[in-house]
């Protein structure tokens, strides 16, 4: 079976673990710092602090905001819950707005959603493909309304050239298994603003800051530290970033190349701006043939492949039931979109088995 996703994981990672708890030392400690460190080096970003998962990093990011009840934060409904339960976690109320056809957030839309109540923006780099950031932290800064950038999909993504996370205040990535890197379930933040790391380290471990010798408690805090082990996991799988971001880049040339002249579906058309990492790769099927997304997916999986169809919008979900709104690409790229497999390690021959698969479900079910 090729599945929709594989981590790239081997003896290095293993002996990694090994080498930690042989250590006798194996929570938060000498290699989560190490991890961080590095971490920052390779996005240029001035600090980083290493999470229990990309939710808890979100968390994090929106608590140090001190949001109030009834304060809004927008973000994008076309994305994963975390975008918007952490919000309601704050006591804060989620703003949801539409996407564009590339699956991103856009200016337009959000100045759709501003109010006086609008305290934040969390800009999600849907699928590891960039929003463009420069009109939005403009408009951001004007208002002074703060931005959090949900980059779980978007490590080694590039902006006009820079990485996504070396420029942003709180920017926040995720390790889990399907991401570009992983540490099994982990997070970073990234920030240049050095008040703010100190502040989300402290909270990250209960709320303790250490005084002359002493853990103080300053402020009611979370356990949403990482081991050891998984930044032992992290700082192998951030040395091989490069050699998974190019096999990424490779596979997704070859997916775009086959599927440039078909008929029947689209690829997503990358800004000028963006060069993203291909955390996964999406195609939307025309208008016209909509109906027949389901048994495509059906047709793949009985030929070995999984696909995954496009995400559910967050307003559609039943603890949402309220919210009454519609947003028409949002809503047609959930009936439109599946992703294709993409992983480092997927081989040639399994990559023409999916296109060619692919294809011949759409001559079968549109003959």
């Amino acid at each position: 079976m090729i599945p929709i996703s594989k981590p790239d994981l081997g003896k290095k990672e293993i002996d990694a673990i090994k080498k930690v708890i042989t250590s006798g030392w194996i929570m938060n400690g000498p290699e989560t710092e190490k991890f961080e460190s590095e971490f920052a080096k390779f996005i240029n970003a001035k600090y980083a602090v290493a999470v229990s998962s990309g939710t808890a990093a979100l968390y994090l990011a929106l608590k140090t905001l001190d949001l109030k009840k009834n304060d809004e934060v927008i973000t994008p409904s076309y994305s994963f819950i975390a975008s918007s339960y952490v919000i309601n976690l704050t006591q804060a109320k989620p703003v949801f707005c539409d996407v564009e056809a590339d699956s991103n957030m856009s200016l337009k839309n959000i100045q759709k959603k501003i109010s006086q109540k609008t305290k934040a923006i969390i800009v999600v780099h849907q699928f590891g493909f960039p929003c463009d950031l420069d009109q939005i932290y403009a408009f951001a800064r004007k208002n002074k309304i703060a931005v959090i950038e949900d980059a779980a999909c978007a490590l080694g993504s590039k902006y006009k050239g820079s990485y996504i996370g070396s420029k942003g205040k709180l920017v926040c990535f995720s390790f889990h298994p399907r991401k570009i890197i992983t540490t099994a379930e982990g997070g970073m933040i990234v920030s240049s603003n050095r008040k703010l790391i100190e502040r989300i380290k402290s909270l990250r471990n209960h709320g303790l800051i250490r005084t002359n010798n002493v853990d103080l408690l300053t402020e009611l805090g979370f356990n949403l530290r990482i081991t050891d082990i998984q930044s032992a996991i992290g700082l192998v799988q951030l040395n091989n970033l490069k050699k998974f971001l190019s096999k990424r880049n490779s596979i997704s040339g070859f997916y775009t190349k086959s599927l440039k002249n078909n008929p029947y579906l689209d690829t997503v058309k990358l800004q000028s701006f963006s060069k993203p990492n291909w955390q996964s790769y999406p195609v939307s099927l025309k208008p016209k043939y909509l109906k027949i997304r389901d048994e495509l997916i059906k047709i793949l999986k009985e030929n070995g492949i999984i696909a995954k169809e496009g995400i559910y919008p967050i307003h559609k979900h039943p603890y949402y039931k309220n919210y009454k709104a519609k947003f028409e690409n949002s809503e047609y790229l959930e009936k439109a979109s599946m992703l294709l497999p993409i992983y480092p390690s997927l081989t040639a021959k399994d990559q023409r088995h999916v296109i060619r698969t692919l294809n011949q479900g759409l001559f079968k079910l549109i003959k």
